[in-house]
């Protein structure tokens, strides 16, 4: 009898601390939201250019960077679509003239959210939007476009369909990516930041399960439109 009484107490224990959990995780993903709301709007109030139309989805970023690419790191913890734009643009900006900062604002219409592109994957940046993998392609260009975000601001990007988006302007433009593929790995496999050669691709990176940092969803885009801001 008293091993039974040990044992519902020592459930309802259990269940009390999911609860708290839970509660706790929640209210983190609403503060994580607020923040990215406030940042957008300051961004507005000192670039108040129109944000092009917009879509889809992102990620926390890989716990391990590669062999001599240590600020692509950082925190490794958990805390619709919109119309193609117009035409890829086939010739960005030279490296030369581009800008050494990586910054704009950031539309997933799928997960909702709308958020501003940091510069980096930092514990900072991605507390109040999405970052930019540093030493990876910049918005349009060729290569592996690679940003994080934390799930909390991504929550359904494990539910992306053909036609879903990201679009992505900066520097006086706005890039439309489209949904390909998205896959789960473990968080040493920095591999999904290599470049790719001949194509121009968005990949998106966050904590998976969702409420556990135990894996990486990993979700790939395709450019398909390219317009002026």
């Amino acid at each position: 009898m008293r091993s039974r009484w040990v044992g519902s107490l020592l459930l309802i224990a259990g269940l009390v601390l999911l609860g708290i959990a839970l509660w706790v995780h929640h209210d983190s993903e609403g503060g994580l939201r607020s923040r990215a709301a406030a940042a957008v709007a300051a961004a507005r109030e000192e670039a108040p250019a129109p944000v092009g139309p917009g879509t889809p989805v992102g990620p926390t970023q890989l716990s391990a960077p590669p062999a001599g690419a240590s600020d692509r790191g950082g925190p490794d913890s958990e805390d619709g679509s919109a119309n193609v734009v117009g035409p890829v643009d086939r010739d960005p900006p030279p490296l030369a003239t581009a800008p050494s900062v990586v910054s704009g604002l950031v539309t997933i219409p799928s997960q909702g959210l709308e958020a501003v592109l940091r510069p980096s994957v930092s514990a900072t940046d991605l507390d109040v939007g999405v970052g930019h993998y540093p030493g990876t392609a910049r918005p349009g260009q060729e290569g592996n476009f690679a940003v994080a975000a934390h799930r909390g601001l991504v929550p359904d990007l494990d539910g992306l369909q053909a036609g879903d988006v990201i679009s992505v302007e900066s520097a006086g433009r706005v890039y439309t990516y489209t949904w390909v593929e998205s896959f789960v790995v473990a968080p040493e496999d920095v591999w999904v930041l290599d470049p790719v050669a001949d194509e121009r691709v968005l990949t998106l990176t966050t904590c998976h399960p969702r409420y556990s940092n135990a894996q990486r969803l990993v979700a790939r885009f395709e450019l398909t439109g390219a317009a002026p801001a």
